[in-house]
């Protein structure tokens, strides 16, 4: 993105309409910044965490001006202009103001050019205290154009196209007339926006506290977060068998079931994986292992035929593939992880995901298959 100042203007002059809101479960406040801007601030009881629920839009456009939406948290935080933000959920890639490690920066945009992607967290610290943001969809933020400073842009609505790939201004509406041009309708103009704007919801989830703790309580809000509960609902007849189930027994803290389902009439597609990175937690980033005989409640493992992550290559011919190398300036070396498996139990390092095909004992194979 292009922004036409280096700084960002406030969505409205004067203070927000504040309401606030005392409950058992939690207490919010309601913060009002106009007609199109409004955000909800969720403290949970005994939570360690914020929840910021916004919603923005539809953007006015009727000074003749795009806007781009962010939401920033200010602290005073001495963070050197470092930042860290996610690789699709899982490494933090490290980030430095006006940087890049591989040649000589001539910076022409302060802002966008220390903007990045966003899938699910970003953070900033000091020597003590770190401040992280998770966000429910993947956004545009960044935390190293001014120190203790973390922002995400969560709307924007351009009236110019921006020269960057789009050929078109990124203005999105209720509705668009098509692309393409209609038979029999002199001087038409394809993509032409009409109706309203459009309005975006979405939320963040703040944690703040010690650096050597922080990823123990952010890793698994970002897991909560990415993968919520799912309600099912029955007729009042209905009955449950107990209040609790589980098909699988309890894992270690750092491990989760990320992918399950048939493969075929006889296996099961099960990944595993390890969600700290190294020396994020003195003890969470260890490497773990798991027992994957006796993994599932009432069924046992006959086999596991482990495979590279998109199933469609051996283990073996994966190692057979890799290159190893030390990356310069890398902080630590990556921790030896104890290939293949005795008796069916396996290791995963940090961030590791490891892939497997199960065969369970025969008896609990079933033609209308185990897992849909």
């Amino acid at each position: 993105f292009r922004p036409g100042q280096n700084k960002a203007e406030p969505v409205i002059e004067g203070r927000p309409i504040l309401r606030v809101l005392r409950g058992e479960v939690a207490d919010e406040v309601y913060q009002e910044f106009g007609p199109w801007v409004s955000q909800r601030i969720r403290l949970p009881r005994d939570a360690r965490h914020i929840e910021l629920t916004y919603t923005v839009g539809p953007i006015p456009i009727e000074d003749g001006l795009g806007k781009e939406i962010v939401s920033r948290i200010s602290t005073d935080l001495q963070s050197k202009g470092e930042y860290y933000h996610d690789s699709n959920g899982r490494e933090m890639m490290y980030r430095k103001r006006n940087f890049r490690p591989s040649f000589d920066l001539n910076q022409t945009s302060p802002v966008a050019g220390n903007y990045y992607p966003v899938t699910t967290a970003h953070f900033i610290r000091d020597d003590r205290t770190q401040l992280t943001v998770l966000t429910d969809a993947a956004q545009a933020g960044t935390g190293c154009v001014r120190d203790g400073e973390l922002e995400l842009m969560v709307h924007r609505r351009l009236l110019r196209d921006d020269a960057r790939g789009v050929a078109e201004p990124l203005n999105e509406t209720e509705y668009i007339s098509p692309y393409w041009q209609p038979p029999n309708v002199p001087n038409y103009v394809p993509a032409q926006p009409s109706g309203s704007g459009l309005v975006t919801r979405g939320r963040h989830i703040i944690t703040f506290g010690a650096v050597k703790k922080a990823a123990a309580l952010w890793r698994p809000l970002a897991d909560q977060l990415y993968m919520p509960p799912l309600p099912f609902f029955a007729k009042e007849e209905a009955s449950l068998a107990g209040k609790e189930y589980s098909a699988v027994r309890p894992l270690p803290p750092n491990v989760q079931i990320i992918s399950l389902a048939q493969w075929d009439a006889s296996r099961v597609l099960l990944r595993l994986a390890h969600q700290f990175g190294i020396e994020e937690d003195s003890e969470l980033s260890k490497p773990v292992s798991v027992n994957l005989r006796d993994l599932f409640v009432g069924k046992t493992v006959a086999s596991a035929d482990e495979r590279g992550l998109a199933v469609t290559i051996s283990r073996e011919e994966v190692l057979k593939r890799q290159i190893s190398w030390r990356v310069e300036g890398e902080a630590a070396p990556v921790p030896k992880v104890k290939e293949g498996m005795t008796d069916m139990v396996t290791t995963l390092g940090p961030l590791q995901i490891r892939t497997f095909l199960l065969t369970f004992e025969p008896e609990v194979i079933r033609q209308d298959h185990l897992f849909a």
